[in-house]
């Protein structure tokens, strides 16, 4: 029974109809043909033309209902076709919505993937650039330059900046110089050199000084001259720190990035030097 119901088409019960409608047709035909002979009877009672006006109207009456049921028919036809072509247009109307979020979500990703690169590519990146005493007569003061040469605003959010007499390489993680004033929420923009001097104490400059003009020995009386044993330094004079800086649009563009150095001054060329180890001064 469900296979044959889900079988049938709209134009099965309009071709039924039309069967019942030939064959009403053809049966009033054969009614009207008797009624027509009746006629031709000599006699015709009452009874017999009520019974021919009867008939008339009720083979009309058939034929209006029959075209009725017809015309039904086709409308229910076309409304299972508009109401299917809808469901079809829904249903791919759905599909292409379903493709646009997928686009929109890939090109978010793309967007996100061109910004990450596009800030990596104009990343800050600074770095020691110079240190030196500022008078090449005294060690009064030691200036230290700084630079910025990548492509982004660079700002100064942390770190320590020292100048010592080193003779534990473990001193160098725990310092007892100065601090980063002259850098803290400092701006960098662009690739030149920005200056800053730090004054050094006394007993600084009297090692330093001991380093370049060390005590002499009189020979004969076994005596030292100009000695001062409390400028002696117990190792290098090292400039050292690190100095940590982020991206000048904001911390959630990018990671806080650090930037190490460490320096040896020589008294033999009266200047600073790299120490050569990788490790002592790079940038992130």
């Amino acid at each position: 029974m469900k296979s044959a119901l889900s079988s049938f088409r709209p134009w099965h019960a309009a071709a039924a109809i039309a069967l019942i409608i030939v064959a009403f047709g053809v049966g009033t035909l054969t009614s009207k043909h008797s009624q027509t002979t009746a006629k031709e009877l000599p006699k015709e009672t009452i009874q017999d033309a009520s019974a021919e006006t009867v008939a008339n109207y009720t083979e009309k009456l058939a034929w209006f209902t029959g075209v009725l049921a017809l015309v039904s028919v086709c409308q229910i036809y076309f409304l299972i076709r508009s109401d299917k072509r809808a469901a079809e247009s829904s249903e791919q109307a759905g599909k292409q919505f379903a493709i646009l979020a997928q686009q929109a979500d890939t090109m978010e990703k793309q967007k996100g993937i061109l910004r990450e690169q596009f800030f990596a590519e104009h990343r800050p990146k600074l770095v020691l650039k110079d240190v030196y005493f500022s008078s090449a007569d005294d060690f009064k003061e030691v200036t230290f330059e700084f630079a910025n040469v990548g492509g982004g605003m660079a700002i100064v959010t942390g770190g320590f900046i020292a100048f010592d007499f080193i003779d534990d390489p473990r001193q160098f993680k725990n310092p007892t110089g100065r601090s980063l004033a002259p850098l803290d929420k400092r701006g960098f923009a662009d690739g030149r050199p920005w200056p800053f001097a730090v004054r050094l104490n006394d007993k600084t400059q009297r090692s330093l000084r001991y380093l370049i003009t060390p005590p002499t020995y009189n020979v004969q009386t076994a005596m030292t001259v100009h000695e001062d044993p409390a400028a002696k330094p117990r190792g290098p004079f090292y400039f050292f720190g690190v100095v940590y800086y982020t991206d000048g649009r904001g911390e959630e563009f990018g990671v806080t990035r650090a930037s190490v150095f460490r320096r040896v001054w020589r008294p033999d060329t009266a200047s600073f030097h790299r120490t050569g180890d990788p490790d002592h001064e790079y940038a992130d």
